[in-house]
């Protein structure tokens, strides 16, 4: 059985105002989060839902999938907690009669964090015979994903060895034209656009690096999963994610895709799924860097299932 973690979905879409109203006196709070809203989604305010029908959102539970309400956005939360992946297939089953008798036109299923959310295909048909739309987004540290987290490919570790040779022959040197141009020099790339292309990890956008010292930047090379790399690693935990480094998301990404069971074709659909793409080539290139740049640091094993420092890190 695979087990879920405070797996979370966001539903969409109440067509009717006199069924919102009855939803929302049905609904609980609870601690896990994800989001309803609908065609009246301007109308769910304090004029639409009072005081007292706050006060009495209960009993709307699904199994292990629960529905509440977020006073202070105004929106209708939906969380799956702990189970197996059986006991949420029922609950969904359970769901599926919910949305169709009460007009669910669209459900935006959100996952991330430790989370494990696996929507079966049997359940994507019924959607699809009863006219819901599904859509998806990502999370990390509550924080929801939006644009897309593409990043101008590379290998990673190729890169970071080249630099440190740059840096150790150059001692200071923290020119990237410098190091575009030594690239093309030595051999190690033989087009432009490649040498180009393995600037993208070194820039103040992205990871820094080229702002590091000369022994720093070996400690990345040769070291990259010491305390020192960890410690470099760890001021981006747990940030903004819009100050979130590409290269990083995209490790997380891959790895989440990972923990889904996902691999190949049916990753980078999922990756454009979450609308972190804009297509299926994009999205090959997101999740063959974030794995390149995952397994350099430890984020990811060889065969780009996440590590425990991986799950550490992004919790």
């Amino acid at each position: 059985m695979l087990a879920l973690t405070k797996t979370e979905m966001i539903l969409f879409a109440i067509a009717d105002k006199d069924i919102a109203k009855d939803v929302f006196a049905k609904l609980t709070c609870s601690e896990s989060k994800a989001v309803i809203s609908n065609a009246i989604t301007d109308d769910i305010n304090d004029n639409l839902i009072d005081h007292d029908i706050r006060n009495t959102m209960e009993n709307l539970i699904f199994g292990v999938i629960r529905v509440s309400y977020d006073v202070d956005t105004a929106t209708i939360i939906i969380s799956a907690s702990d189970g197996t992946q059986e006991e949420f297939e029922q609950s969904l089953r359970e769901l599926l009669e919910w949305l169709s008798a009460n007009s669910i036109t669209e459900i935006i299923f959100q996952s991330g964090g430790g989370c494990v959310f696996i929507l079966p295909t049997w359940f994507k048909q019924a959607c699809a015979q009863a006219n819901i739309e599904i859509r998806y987004i990502l999370t990390l540290w509550n924080q929801v994903f939006v644009g897309f987290r593409v990043p101008t490919g590379h290998v990673f570790s190729d890169v970071i060895t080249w630099y440190n040779e740059f840096r150790t022959n150059y001692g200071g040197n923290t020119s990237l034209p410098d190091f575009r141009d030594w690239q093309l020099n030595t051999n190690r790339v033989n087009r432009l656009g490649a040498a180009n292309a393995n600037l993208y990890p070194l820039r103040n956008t992205q990871l820094s690096i080229k702002n590091l010292t000369d022994a720093e930047v070996q400690m990345l090379a040769n070291q990259p999963t010491s305390d020192e790399v960890r410690n470099f690693l760890n001021q981006w935990s747990h940030c903004n994610l819009n100050v979130l480094p590409t290269c990083l998301a995209d490790v997380y990404i891959a790895g989440h895709v990972a923990g889904l069971g996902l691999n190949n074709q049916d990753a980078q659909a999922q990756i454009f799924a979450y609308g972190l793409a804009g297509g299926l080539k994009s999205a090959y290139t997101l999740l063959n860097t974030g794995r390149h740049i995952g397994r350099h640091f430890g984020f990811l094993t060889q065969d780009n299932q996440p590590t425990e420092f991986f799950h550490q890190y992004f919790n």
